[in-house]
């Protein structure tokens, strides 16, 4: 992890939200602030009644964590992921071209959200009710906070 303010600027400029990569500097800061404290689990998943269907449990987090154990089946083991959006803020950590953006995309949809380009140029996911218009900068934060 970067030490100096110039390392830590370096590397989070690093990250282009059209590339292929992943936010990894974002991640260990969240890693940090929201540890995964549960140990692996010891058994494949089992299926769990949800919303009236019987699914496989593919993915055991604890509260409030940013990783989680996510049950590979090709593997037939689990590993541990980080999230691909910050729980606080909806800024998504994949770049569109990373491998796995189509199922990001699929489970923003599948959790009522929409995915919008901010003006800082990182993509944003929110509830649909929320995300009528694009993502306002930090400069119109502030200035509507003042406002009041």
């Amino acid at each position: 992890m970067p030490e100096s303010f110039t390392e830590r600027v370096d590397a989070r400029l690093a990250f282009d939200p059209e590339g292929s990569g992943y936010d990894e500097f974002t991640a260990a800061q969240l890693r940090k602030e929201m540890p995964l404290t549960l140990p692996e689990p010891s058994k494949p998943p089992v299926k769990t009644p949800i919303y009236g269907k019987s699914v496989p449990q593919f993915e055991v987090r604890s509260g409030g964590a940013f990783d989680a154990w996510v049950w590979h089946p090709e593997e037939n083991k689990w590993k541990i992921h980080g999230s691909s959006r910050h729980p606080r803020t909806g800024m998504l950590l994949k770049g569109r071209k990373h491998p796995t953006w189509d199922k990001l995309v699929e489970g923003e949809e599948a959790a009522g959200n929409v995915i919008r380009r901010g003006d800082d140029g990182r993509y944003y996911s929110f509830p649909k009710k929320t995300a009528m218009a694009p993502h306002p900068s930090r400069a119109e934060i502030l200035t509507r906070d003042k406002k009041k």
